[in-house]
């Protein structure tokens, strides 16, 4: 039967058809040698139809005559008559080498070895020297990884930097890769070292190449790297496998080996002279060599994060954080650029030329970044975007504010004590604020306790309207309240705000305390319970039908009401508009900048700050740690927003909400300050009894804060910004079975966990506090 098409051309391409599939090493016969001289005979009598003959050996000896002779310039006439000459004095047959390349079918005519190399290292004098160039020749590297490795190999190659290089990579080349790898498509699915072998060889069939085509294991590892005369002198390390990275620096150090690697980005060179710091810490002490020791175990998001801390994601370039945000997305992998390898192979070469000639070349991580050479002129990047903030409210202005109120003390009041004032200001403080910005300020005047909105600490794109704000401010009323029956004391509110905007939230006087405090005001002597649990839910359990019970209950006759979402599938799909919405605000740039403001990235700055969201309290896993490194670079976030990408945001997100027991939502019917603040004070009351309960609670109001942003029009939300939300808040409350007319205030995350080992801090009392 006849083949097909397909077949036939299938067939072509099998291992059987093409007997030089994966031959890399090109065959020299030497003029010179009798013997050799006899076998190009034979080979071409019975080859000659099948093979390409290129004799341009004329034009090398012109060539060669002009490099020894630079003074003497030759015409047309004067170089016919040196050809002439030279072939009167020389059997053409007995000279040179010829050299055939099996996968190319092309048997090419050279100089001899010697005048070859000399003719073809001409050009580098003397920005390298004869005598460099011979001290190179005698030079062994090591090559891990031919991606970016393959412009290290052949810039190497070109520059005739060393005698013999050995290559090491284990994969083939794909169609992906030709976006930086200088190939030909007929090469696809060919070894990376069969590939860059041909090249090397077609460029100087003289240079001594050694093959590792399975790539570095443990067991050739040794071997690579060399005893004796066939130790390495330089490795460059450029492979993508974790431990071999570490493994391989292990060796070389312990054999006095220096190590350099370009990570093709940024111009990013690592240099490591273990042959000048014997004990020099690997990648420069970041890591860890007695976890490293285990790392054939660590997860794969070990891996990663190792892989940020040692090439320092903070420094990568902004385009490759929003890209590595959107890899397991819409990428498959990290990208690379040709233009960025092409770079790397050229610093890669003029290191390795350095360290190998001796010169002063240091150990550490520098950068030659090619983008900034335009930065200059798109500076736009380095200006924060301005926000309205107000100075921050001092206690003489909040005194004034409270005197023109111009309250009577009611008969039956009582003065705390001293120590009882602070007491009750400092666990009022305990209660939660968007961010931890804590935006509250304290005066004790003429027996009232005074409390006030300081914005200038709340100003924020997340704090539309004070919002979130109010809702603070809420929870350290109750806080307040609950801690005074705890005391003794009831806590008598004279005054609360009702318009949005006013700096004077609320004022109290106490008196004794009257009979005992309902179930849900009775956490004065232990506001603490009440903490923000950012854990993950190992496995799912259900609310008790008695707790829900409890808090419904609890706010009938009340303005407000919960809604409780606890069906899996429906879970999974708010979380996902969670995700969403949270995706919006990083994406967008004062939203960013909030975030980017409110975190505060080590214990040093939380300790010191005493506000903000310290991150360790997020219990990052590995990769979201990676993340949150990633996502602190506004312009990577630019790019994600003008890309219309950052997925990964919305997985980072809702991936603490898996086994999650419920999502549960207040909200009421008024849209006022004063709902809103009354809104926080139930907030706090039934956070504080879910604590109490064993229920792990963990705020996702972000979603609420940035929905009241569709109430009414305003220039901070952009139409973009509107539409996405408002397709969000339709599905959200189809979800919730809620209309949209209602004020959904505050949105958690209820689930069974440990608690958490690290907590917000809080500022001191004297911060926040005076008595006049």
């Amino acid at each position: 039967m006849e083949k097909s098409l397909i077949e036939l051309l299938s067939n072509s391409g099998s291992d059987d058809f093409d007997e030089n599939k994966n031959s890399f090493k090109p065959i020299l016969y030497d003029m010179s040698n009798d013997d050799e001289r006899g076998d190009l005979k034979v080979f071409l009598a019975n080859n000659y139809s099948q093979i390409n003959v290129h004799n341009r050996i004329d034009n090398q000896l012109l060539e060669l005559y002009k490099i020894d002779n630079p003074k003497i310039k030759l015409g047309e006439k004067e170089q016919a008559e040196y050809l002439s000459q030279w072939h009167a004095n020389h059997n053409a047959e007995e000279y040179g080498v010829w050299v055939y390349y099996p996968w190319r079918k092309d048997l090419v005519h050279l100089l001899p070895k010697n005048d070859f190399i000399r003719l073809r290292t001409s050009r580098n004098q003397y920005k390298i020297h004869p005598e460099e160039q011979r001290q190179l020749n005698q030079k062994t590297i090591g090559l891990i990884g031919l991606s970016v490795g393959q412009s290290v190999a052949l810039t190497l190659s070109m520059e005739r930097v060393y005698g013999t290089l050995r290559i090491a990579d284990f994969d083939q080349l794909d169609l992906s890769n030709l976006n930086r790898i200088r190939s030909s498509v007929s090469n696809l699915s060919l070894p990376k070292t069969t590939i860059v072998a041909r090249e090397i060889a077609e460029i100087d069939p003289f240079l001594k190449l050694e093959i590792f085509d399975e790539g570095i294991t443990d067991s050739n590892l040794d071997k690579f790297i060399g005893e004796g005369a066939e130790q390495l002198d330089l490795l460059i390390e450029e492979c993508d496998s974790l431990d071999i990275k570490i493994k391989s620096r292990i060796k070389a150090r312990a054999k006095g080996i220096p190590v350099i690697m370009d990570t093709s980005d940024r111009g990013m060179m690592d240099i490591e002279r273990f042959d000048l710091e014997p004990n020099r810490g690997l990648m420069h002490g970041m890591v860890d060599e007695s976890r490293a020791e285990d790392i054939d175990q660590w997860t794969a998001k070990e891996r990663l994060a190792l892989v940020m801390d040692m090439v320092g994601a903070q420094n990568i370039s902004a385009r490759l954080k929003a890209s590595l945000l959107e890899v397991e997305e819409s990428l498959t992998t990290w990208p690379q650029l040709a233009s960025s390898v092409a770079l790397g192979g050229a610093l890669s070469t003029i290191v390795s030329r350095k360290i190998l000639l001796g010169e002063d070349i240091q150990s550490g991580r520098f950068y030659l970044d090619a983008d900034q050479l335009y930065l200059a002129e798109q500076n736009s990047y380095d200006n924060k975007i301005a926000l309205d903030r107000p100075a921050p409210l001092d206690f003489d202005t909040c005194r004034a504010r409270l005197m023109e109120l111009d309250l009577s003390l009611p008969q039956n009041a009582v003065r705390p004590t001293e120590q009882d004032l602070n007491d009750l200001v400092e666990k009022a403080c305990l209660a939660p604020s968007g961010g931890n910005v804590q935006p509250w300020k304290w005066i004790w005047q003429n027996g009232f306790l005074a409390l006030f909105h300081d914005k200038h600490y709340s100003v924020s794109f997340l704090d539309y309207r004070h919002r979130g704000s109010y809702i603070g401010l809420g929870a350290a009323m109750e806080n307040l309240e609950q801690r005074a029956l705890s005391l003794g004391y009831e806590a008598i509110e004279h005054y609360r705000l009702n318009e949005y905007g006013s700096d004077l939230v609320a004022v109290y006087s106490f008196k004794a305390k009257e009979g005992e405090p309902s179930d849900l005001k009775s956490f004065g002597d232990r506001l603490e319970i009440r903490l923000t649990n950012r854990l993950k839910s190992n496995a799912y359990r259900p609310i008790p039908a008695a707790v829900k019970e409890k808090v419904d209950k609890a706010l009938t006759g009340s303005p407000f009401a919960m809604s409780w979402l606890e069906d899996p599938s429906k879970l999974e799909r708010l979380a996902e508009i969670i995700g969403k919405v949270e995706r919006q605000r990083i994406l967008d740039p004062v939203g960013h900048q909030d975030f980017i403001h409110e975190a505060r990235w080590t214990k040093e700055q939380a300790e010191t700050s005493r506000n903000g969201v310290d991150l360790r309290t997020l219990e990052l896993s590995e990769a979201d740690k990676v993340g949150f490194k990633l996502i602190q670079d506004h312009q990577a976030i630019d790019y994600l927003r003008n890309w219309d990408k950052g997925n990964g945001l919305v997985k980072m997100s809702t991936d603490s909400l898996k086994n999650c027991s419920a999502l549960a939502l207040l909200h009421c019917e008024e849209h006022s300050a004063a709902a809103t603040l009354e809104g926080g004070k139930w907030v706090e009351r039934i956070w504080l009894y879910l604590n109490n309960q064993g229920i792990a609670y963990q705020p996702v109001s972000p979603a609420t804060f940035m929905f009241a942003r569709l109430a009414a029009e305003d220039s901070t939300t952009s139409p973009y910004l509107r539409a996405n939300l408002e397709a969000m808040r339709a599905e959200y409350l189809e979800l919730l079975n809620l209309d949209k007319s209602r004020n959904d205030l505050f949105l958690c995350r209820l689930f069974f966990s440990e608690e958490p080992k690290i907590k917000s801090l809080r500022k001191p009392v004297t911060d926040v506090f005076k008595k006049f």
